[in-house]
């Protein structure tokens, strides 16, 4: 009889300990996520980093799409991207495997990944785009945003993804996706990109649904 209540009382108190940890645990994410948002609103936050709502991922699309001028920068640096071919490869055997523009597919959007010629009109391109691709139906809503900034919490933070295409592509496959390098000056121009943009929604000065 003692062993049996000696057992009752241990999982009592393993569950008393684990409704505690839960409740600690909610609390504390709790508080991290109000600090998160205090954070960015103070300026003391991560670099560049956007309080997350709802409507986030929208309002940094419109704010792309009502001042292109303000992706020109980057755009610059996106229509310097070139293909390079990977050891093993011939360039005469593939299409595009050796310095070839990579806006010659992704000028049109290819992929969800946006690359304007600028040997063209490209504003009028870059709107048509991001107005596809807010349309919650489109089958990939906010791709476009979404290649600049990722949700962490109660941010969204900038993220990188070109070069982690890149990082994954230079050791793709063969004859796979293009291998590509990225210019030096790539990152200085996606910092500058991703800073004007937070900067401006959480002004408050980006349109809402």
């Amino acid at each position: 009889m003692e062993r049996t209540w000696y057992g009752v009382k241990s999982v009592l108190l393993l569950i008393l300990t684990t409704i505690f940890a839960c409740k600690s645990a909610s609390q504390s994410e709790s508080k991290i996520l109000s600090s998160d948002v205090q954070s960015v609103q103070d300026g003391s936050g991560p670099a560049n980093a956007i309080s997350a709502s709802p409507s986030t991922l929208f309002e940094i699309s419109s704010c792309i799409a009502d001042d292109p001028e303000i992706f020109a920068g980057l755009a610059q640096e996106l229509n310097r991207l070139r293909t390079q071919k990977r050891p093993g490869e011939n360039a005469n055997n593939c299409t595009g495997c050796s310095q070839a523009p990579c806006s010659i597919c992704h000028a049109e959007n290819m992929g969800g990944f946006f690359v304007p010629n600028l040997n063209k009109p490209w504003t009028a391109s870059l709107k048509e785009v991001i107005r596809i691709d807010s349309d919650r139906n489109s089958g990939m809503p906010f791709t476009f945003a979404k290649t600049y900034f990722t949700q962490e919490r109660s941010y969204y933070l900038p993220i990188n993804k070109i070069k982690i295409k890149a990082d994954v592509t230079s050791s793709g496959r063969p004859y796979g996706h293009p291998n590509f390098i990225l210019p030096a000056e790539f990152n200085q121009a996606l910092d500058a990109f991703t800073a004007s943009i937070a900067k401006k929604v959480n002004a408050g000065l980006c349109k809402k649904p």
